[in-house]
Parts: C-alpha cells; structure tokens; sequence
C-alpha cells in the first residue's frame, strides 16, 4: 500500500501552485511538528523562519552521529519523510518557523508547535501528538477525564501568536493523534478574531474534544471547518 514517502516521490516535483494543497500535504506538515527544530528554527514571534531544506540541513548535520531512533511511538521514517520534503520542489522552499517545545513534569505537559508560511495567502500550524515521553502519555490519560489539560491551553496560546505573528495570512491547523486533538480545541477555544481567520482544522486519528468544549460558541462557529481522518 502506498504511503507519503511515496505521495512524495509521485508529487514531489509539483508547487502548489500547480497542484494546491491537499490533505495529504496536511498529514506531512502535521507528521513534521515530530522532528526537533529547537535551536535551528526561531520561536514564535522572534523571527521570520528559514526555508524548509535548510532547516533540514541543519537538523541533518546536527544528527550525524545519531543513531536516528524516533522513539517507540514516533514512526522511523519521519526524518526520511523530512529529507524528501527538503529535497522536493513541493516543499523545499516553503518558510518553516515559530517552533515552541515545553515538556514540564510539575504541569505533566508535553507540547511541540511549528507553522510553515505555504505561500498561498496561508499558513499551516502543525500540532506535535504524544512523543515518548513520560509526561506524554501520561497528559494523554488526563485527557480521558479533564475537561482541559496544560497542552491544550498552550495551543490555543500558541495559535493566537501565530494570529498576531501573519495578521495578513488565513491559518490552518492540523495534527496527528493528540496534535489533532489540540488543533481542534484551539481553533474552538482562542479568541473569535482569530477563529475567522481559520479556513481550515485537519485533524488525523485524533481524540475529540469534550462535551463541555462542543457545547460552546467557539466549537459550533468551526465545526463545519473540520475534517476528520480517522483510519480503518
């Protein structure tokens, strides 16, 4: 069965301006927000980002003598998905920026954000889902009973940054597993001038948001702006 290394091998070639965006190119950027960008793509709000190939290349020279190991719950090949990414006509070019990691034990928070400007009057923010780390799984399980966990907070925080970061770019927001989930509840939590930006909330095998959050104003405004993948 086909996969995204092969979406890339296939599709690479074409800019969006011969082909615009699609879902597929959604489930890349939302894997990307899995590769450590800290100290190689500026945060939110300090800087106008780098293209995508030289991030990557910088990530590469930075891992030489890693053994390359994503971690249990990351797949392998995202840094192979990254380099055909880099490599490609698609996404080479594209400005990566604003990446924000915080693992904090004390709030049991993990979280990971980055926004890639494509080019078309948009910008995609890509949510990190559950990497391996202690905190993870276990904000993970206080997802199955809180109404609201630290990482969903600091995604809508984070969101509303990127609003003021490109006031003059529409937004979508995506991401795989937990990073779907907290695409969704930022998009219905931040601020009403900042969900009239988002033209789209993408969301891959991700958990959906409580009863307490769907029965809101924020979640009814975008609901019809959401896609959901869930697979078989």
């Amino acid at each position: 069965m086909a996969n995204i290394l092969d979406y890339l091998d296939w599709r690479g070639d074409l800019t969006l301006a011969a082909s615009p965006f699609n879902e597929v190119d959604a489930l890349l950027l939302a894997e990307l927000s899995f590769i450590e960008f800290e100290g190689i793509v500026p945060p939110p709000e300090l800087g106008r980002g780098l293209r995508l190939r030289d991030a990557a290349h910088s990530y590469f020279a930075r891992r030489k003598n890693h053994s390359g190991d994503m971690g249990a719950l990351v797949p392998g090949d995202i840094p192979a998905m990254l380099r055909a990414m880099a490599e490609s006509r698609r996404f080479g070019d594209m400005p990566v920026n604003a990446f924000e990691e915080r693992i904090d034990e004390a709030l049991e928070q993990q979280f990971a954000a980055v926004t890639l400007d494509l080019g078309d009057g948009t910008v995609y923010v890509s949510f990190r889902g559950t990497d391996d780390t202690l905190v993870g799984w276990k904000e993970n399980l206080n997802m199955s009973f809180l109404a609201e966990v630290p990482a969903q907070e600091r995604a809508v925080r984070y969101l509303e940054r990127i609003a003021r970061q490109y006031p003059d770019r529409f937004l979508r927001v995506g991401g795989h597993s937990k990073g779907g989930n907290l695409a969704l509840y930022a998009a219905a939590a931040c601020r009403p001038e900042v969900r009239q930006l988002i033209s789209r909330v993408i969301s891959f095998d991700g958990p959906g948001v409580c009863a307490e959050i769907r029965d809101t104003e924020g979640y009814r405004e975008i609901e019809s702006r959401v896609a959901s993948y869930i697979p078989e």
